[in-house]
């Protein structure tokens, strides 16, 4: 704010001579602040999406989502973006988080996840295997999302989300692949979250997935 009141100052300083001689005082305060679309993934209470401030922090999206379940751990908190590892929430737990930003709440080291235990394992599977495993999340959280199922829409867009993120950060899958992955993973969200989204969009996902299902099952 008081860089923003130091730039203000300057550039009208140049128009109004009270401004620069100090006579005149002016103001700025926030009337509104903007908000930011982040999801909470893995091993949390409430796994989903939610709509922050956009001074929104890592803390205050564990806090909207209850915090780790008894499976996940603290400690092993990652916040995440377009597929990148950011840092971790031990690292951030104070700094504001970015629009789309996704946190994984990992399970305590002994705990299985709920689904693949780790990038290792994931990373072994082919590009079809593992889009044909993002592409049954998809479906289901369409299928929960137009029965309106919120419970069970909820966990799927979470678990769909990790899915497309283990598959973006695949080292393998660098360039063209990888912005590809990512155009889906914003296509897939948009169903859900923009209301300027036209009728029958989850025909596109559906079909695109389906044929990475297809592929998988003719190669094993």
């Amino acid at each position: 704010m008081n860089q923003m009141r130091q730039t203000l100052r300057e550039r009208l300083g140049r128009s109004y001579s009270g401004i620069r001689a100090g006579t005149t005082k002016f103001d700025i305060t926030i009337a509104r602040l903007r908000t930011n679309q982040i999801f909470v993934v893995g091993e949390a209470l409430q796994p989903g999406a939610y709509q922050l401030a956009s001074v929104a922090t890592v803390l205050n999206a564990l806090y909207a989502a209850g915090g780790p379940s008894d499976r996940g751990n603290f400690r092993r908190i990652e916040v995440r973006r377009l597929g990148s590892l950011i840092n971790t929430a031990a690292e951030s737990g104070d700094e504001w988080i970015e629009f789309d930003s996704v946190i994984n709440i990992r399970p305590s080291l002994g705990n299985r996840s709920r689904g693949v235990e780790d990038a290792g394992r994931w990373n072994s599977m082919s590009l079809a295997e593992q889009l044909a495993n993002v592409g049954s999340e998809v479906d289901r959280a369409i299928r929960a999302w137009e029965t309106q199922r919120s419970g069970r829409f909820e966990g799927a867009l979470a678990r769909a989300l990790e899915l497309f993120d283990l598959t973006a950060a695949d080292a393998r899958w660098r360039g063209a692949r990888c912005r590809e992955i990512l155009r889906w993973r914003e296509e897939f969200c948009r169903l859900f979250f923009d209301r300027d989204a036209p009728e029958g969009s989850a025909r596109g996902p559906r079909e695109y997935f389906l044929r990475f299902g297809v592929l998988a099952r003719r190669d094993r």
